[in-house]
Parts: C-alpha cells; sequence; structure tokens
C-alpha cells in the first residue's frame, strides 16, 4: 500500500474515533457544568477543569473535521490548518495541566494566591510564547504532511517551541505533585503518630496522594512518548515515507487519547461534577461530603 492510503487507514479507524468520542464526552460534561454553573464554576480549580474540557473538545472536534475537510482535496492552507490542529492544541492543554497541578498544590499546601499568582503569570506567559512561535513556523511554511513545516528553519522553530513547551511543562507539572504528595506524605505520618486520628480526614489525603500520581502519570504517558517520536521523525531517525507516516500517526493519536482521558479525570477528582452527572440520569453519589476532592 501506498503511504498516503496507510495514513488514511490510520486516521479513520484510530484518530477518529477518538476525536468523535472525545466530542461527545467533553461536550457533554460541558453542558452538565453550563447547566450547573452556580456550583461547578465556583473556585478557582473549577475553572481549570472546565478549560482543560473545553480545550479537549476544541482538540477532539479540529481532529474529526479536518478528515472530513481533507476528503474534499489537499491543498497547502488545508495542510497548514491540519499541522496547526494537530499541534496547537496540545501546548494550551499542557499549560492548562500546568496551571492544574499549581493549583492542586496550592490547595494541599493552603498557599494563599498572592503568593502563587506570579507562577501561575510565568505558566501563562511561557504557554502564550510557545503557541506564538508554533503559529510563526505553520503560517510561514508549507506542511505537505500536514504534521510539521517542510522549511528547515520553521520545522526547528516548531521542534524547539515544542520542546521548551514540554521542558518546561513537565516539570512543573511533577515537581508540583511531588510537593504536594510529600506534604500530604507528612501529613500522614504526623496523623499516625497521633493517637486522635481523624479517620476520615486521613483517607481523604489517600485518595489526594493517589490522584495526584494518577494525573501526573497521565499527562506524562500520553504525550512525552508521543513527542520524542514526532521529534526523532523532524530529526531525521526514521527513514522512509511508510516508516514515517505510521509512526507519526500513532504518536499523534497517542497524544488525542488525551482527549478521552483528561475528561475522565476530572470526572474521577471532582465529586461535584460526578454529582451533577449522576443527578442528570436520575442518580444520587452515595458518598460522604468530607470526601470531596481538594
Amino acid at each position: 500500500m501506498d503511504t498516503q492510503t496507510v495514513s488514511n487507514i490510520i486516521q479513520w479507524s484510530v484518530t477518529f474515533p477518538i476525536g468523535v468520542c472525545g466530542i461527545i464526552l467533553n461536550l457533554f460534561l460541558l453542558v452538565i457544568v453550563i447547566l450547573n454553573r452556580k456550583t461547578l464554576l465556583s473556585s478557582r480549580i473549577d475553572q481549570i477543569y472546565t478549560l482543560l474540557l473545553t480545550l479537549c473538545l476544541t482538540w477532539s472536534t479540529l481532529s474529526s473535521t479536518k478528515l472530513l475537510v481533507w476528503g474534499t482535496g489537499y491543498g497547502t492552507v488545508l495542510n497548514q490548518l491540519n499541522a496547526a490542529g494537530s499541534s496547537l492544541p496540545v501546548c494550551t492543554i499542557i499549560g492548562a495541566n500546568c496551571l492544574l497541578a499549581m493549583e492542586r498544590y496550592a490547595i494541599v499546601r493552603d498557599a494563599a494566591w498572592v503568593k502563587m499568582r506570579w507562577l501561575f503569570l510565568g505558566v501563562i506567559v511561557l504557554t502564550t510564547g510557545v503557541f506564538g512561535a508554533m503559529v510563526f513556523s505553520f503560517a510561514t511554511s508549507p506542511c505537505s504532511n500536514g504534521i510539521y513545516p517542510d522549511y528547515m528553519l520553521q520545522r526547528w522553530v516548531w521542534v524547539v517551541s515544542a520542546a521548551v513547551g514540554f521542558l518546561g511543562g513537565f516539570p512543573i507539572i511533577v515537581v508540583s505533585y511531588s510537593l504536594a504528595y510529600v506534604h500530604m506524605r507528612q501529613q500522614l505520618d504526623k496523623a499516625a503518630a497521633n493517637h486522635h486520628v481523624n479517620v476520615i480526614r486521613m483517607a481523604v489525603q489517600r485518595k489526594v496522594l493517589r490522584n495526584s500520581i494518577i494525573m501526573s502519570i497521565g499527562v506524562i504517558g500520553c504525550y512525552l512518548p508521543a513527542w520524542l517520536v514526532i521529534a526523532l521523525v523532524a530529526g531525521g531517525a526514521f527513514q522512509g515515507d511508510l516508516t514515517v507516516t505510521v509512526v507519526t500517526q500513532l504518536a499523534f493519536a497517542m497524544m488525542l487519547g488525551d482527549v478521552l482521558l483528561t475528561p475522565c479525570l476530572v470526572l474521577h477528582f471532582s465529586m461535584a461534577l460526578r454529582t451533577a452527572v449522576l443527578r442528570t440520569f436520575g442518580r444520587r453519589l452515595e458518598e460522604d461530603e468530607e470526601f470531596v476532592m481538594l
């Protein structure tokens, strides 16, 4: 089979179903949030959850509709839009995950907003810079494969900006969750040494510990292997159009899986959202109020 046929098979059998499922799941949760906005948009962490769901919905929609648009024919502009639509949502989702990790740490430590605002601003500036560099690389170079720029300068701008986003984003995520983990571990040790242990509170803290680890592993597992593969492809590590196409398309499908992973994690973390979803189906969430996620 030729390269384009293989690419089409992977996109229609893997990428497209993921995108469609992402649209349905994220749109459903966003509708629930809008209908219950007084309770589900009341805190900063709830607003970050909503931002993540919105970005995942955007990425799902772009990844699905690009195949339908491509069905009308290929062209320079369509290839550029396809490449941009594959990369730009990723850098914004990484930035939003950084905000979420820092906000979770701030909640765990009861840190005042005035002490964290410059860190939040730094992440926003970093994400905006990466976003702008990628826009430049796609706007000033054709993208014949619909993945990365053809011109060498723009290709390296794309690679470097993506690397900066990941090298800047992943440490923030890992460090924030690690610090939250260490703090919670210390609190659990102190509680264990206390003869008047609040059992419910300890259970909540264990749950926070577990979810922090899950979130960190989930984000890194979706993006890091895929971007390493894409960087190797852009650097010429893989030879042959067919091999490059298969490896790259599977790498993007792996990243796109985050449009399903993130809303599931948000639903798992937010008891208020779970309660609203179950209420929609006429069910109640029988869970102690003290187990609301931090």
